[in-house]
Protein backbone atom coordinates (compact mmCIF):
# COMPACT_ATOMS: atom_id res chain seq x y z
CA UNK A 1 0.00 0.00 0.00
CA UNK A 2 1.40 3.36 -1.00
CA UNK A 3 1.71 6.45 1.13
CA UNK A 4 -1.33 8.11 -0.47
CA UNK A 5 -3.54 5.07 0.09
CA UNK A 6 -2.34 4.81 3.68
CA UNK A 7 -3.09 8.48 4.36
CA UNK A 8 -6.48 8.20 2.63
CA UNK A 9 -7.38 5.28 4.89
CA UNK A 10 -6.30 7.16 8.02
CA UNK A 11 -8.38 10.21 7.10
CA UNK A 12 -11.44 8.06 6.37
CA UNK A 13 -10.96 6.30 9.69
CA UNK A 14 -10.81 9.63 11.53
CA UNK A 15 -13.94 10.80 9.72
CA UNK A 16 -15.84 7.65 10.73
CA UNK A 17 -14.77 8.06 14.37
CA UNK A 18 -15.96 11.67 14.41
CA UNK A 19 -19.34 10.64 12.96
CA UNK A 20 -19.96 8.51 16.05
CA UNK A 21 -19.29 11.36 18.48
CA UNK A 22 -21.88 13.72 19.89
CA UNK A 23 -21.68 17.38 18.91
CA UNK A 24 -23.55 20.16 20.67
CA UNK A 25 -23.71 21.85 17.27
CA UNK A 26 -25.86 19.13 15.70
CA UNK A 27 -29.09 21.08 16.23
CA UNK A 28 -27.89 24.39 14.73
CA UNK A 29 -26.26 22.49 11.87
CA UNK A 30 -29.45 20.55 11.13
CA UNK A 31 -31.51 23.76 11.20
CA UNK A 32 -29.21 25.35 8.62
CA UNK A 33 -29.03 22.24 6.45
CA UNK A 34 -32.83 22.31 6.09
CA UNK A 35 -32.54 25.86 4.72
CA UNK A 36 -29.70 25.02 2.34
CA UNK A 37 -30.80 24.75 -1.28
CA UNK A 38 -34.50 24.31 -0.34
CA UNK A 39 -35.52 23.80 -3.97
CA UNK A 40 -33.19 20.84 -4.52
CA UNK A 41 -34.73 17.48 -3.68
CA UNK A 42 -31.31 16.01 -2.80
CA UNK A 43 -31.04 18.26 0.26
CA UNK A 44 -34.52 17.84 1.69
CA UNK A 45 -34.83 16.23 5.11
CA UNK A 46 -34.57 12.45 4.85
CA UNK A 47 -32.69 12.55 1.54
CA UNK A 48 -29.10 11.43 0.98
CA UNK A 49 -27.69 14.92 0.38
CA UNK A 50 -29.21 16.14 3.64
CA UNK A 51 -27.53 13.34 5.61
CA UNK A 52 -24.22 13.80 3.80
CA UNK A 53 -24.16 17.51 4.57
CA UNK A 54 -24.95 16.85 8.24
CA UNK A 55 -22.08 14.35 8.38
CA UNK A 56 -19.50 16.61 6.78
CA UNK A 57 -20.42 19.70 8.84
CA UNK A 58 -20.55 17.75 12.10
CA UNK A 59 -17.11 16.26 11.46
CA UNK A 60 -15.61 19.63 10.57
CA UNK A 61 -17.05 21.17 13.76
CA UNK A 62 -15.66 18.34 15.90
CA UNK A 63 -12.27 18.24 14.19
CA UNK A 64 -11.78 21.99 14.51
CA UNK A 65 -13.52 22.92 17.79
CA UNK A 66 -11.96 26.39 17.85
CA UNK A 67 -13.79 27.06 14.56
CA UNK A 68 -16.88 24.97 15.27
CA UNK A 69 -19.69 25.67 12.86
CA UNK A 70 -20.43 29.00 11.21
CA UNK A 71 -23.45 29.89 9.14
CA UNK A 72 -22.47 29.72 5.51
CA UNK A 73 -20.39 26.56 5.83
CA UNK A 74 -23.53 24.66 4.84
CA UNK A 75 -23.53 26.22 1.38
CA UNK A 76 -19.87 25.34 0.82
CA UNK A 77 -20.40 21.78 2.01
CA UNK A 78 -23.56 21.51 -0.10
CA UNK A 79 -21.73 22.58 -3.26
CA UNK A 80 -18.90 20.14 -2.63
CA UNK A 81 -21.35 17.31 -1.98
CA UNK A 82 -23.51 18.20 -4.95
CA UNK A 83 -20.59 18.10 -7.37
CA UNK A 84 -18.22 15.61 -5.69
CA UNK A 85 -20.28 13.43 -3.35
CA UNK A 86 -19.60 12.72 0.32
CA UNK A 87 -17.18 9.91 -0.46
CA UNK A 88 -14.84 12.46 -2.05
CA UNK A 89 -15.56 15.39 0.28
CA UNK A 90 -15.08 13.62 3.60
CA UNK A 91 -11.44 12.64 3.16
CA UNK A 92 -10.63 16.02 1.67
CA UNK A 93 -11.91 17.94 4.65
CA UNK A 94 -8.30 17.83 5.80
CA UNK A 95 -6.99 19.82 2.86
CA UNK A 96 -10.09 21.94 2.29
CA UNK A 97 -10.47 23.48 5.72
CA UNK A 98 -6.95 24.35 6.78
CA UNK A 99 -6.78 26.36 9.97
CA UNK A 100 -3.90 27.20 12.33
CA UNK A 101 -2.65 24.43 14.63
CA UNK A 102 -5.09 21.85 13.29
CA UNK A 103 -4.55 18.85 11.09
CA UNK A 104 -5.99 15.40 10.60
CA UNK A 105 -2.57 13.87 11.03
CA UNK A 106 0.30 14.61 13.39
CA UNK A 107 2.08 16.75 10.81
CA UNK A 108 1.98 20.53 11.04
CA UNK A 109 -0.27 22.58 8.80
CA UNK A 110 -0.13 25.98 7.26
CA UNK A 111 -2.61 28.79 7.64
CA UNK A 112 -4.01 28.69 4.14
CA UNK A 113 -7.46 28.28 2.77
CA UNK A 114 -7.79 26.34 -0.44
CA UNK A 115 -10.11 24.04 -2.26
CA UNK A 116 -8.99 20.42 -2.38
CA UNK A 117 -7.46 19.40 -5.68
Amino acid sequence: MGRLESRWGAVCSEYNKLLKKYSELELPISQDVIRTFPNLDDFKQGKLGYAQMLHVLKCVSLRYPHVGYCQGMNFLAGLFILFLGEEVVRPRVESTFRVPTASWSTSSTTTTSRIAT
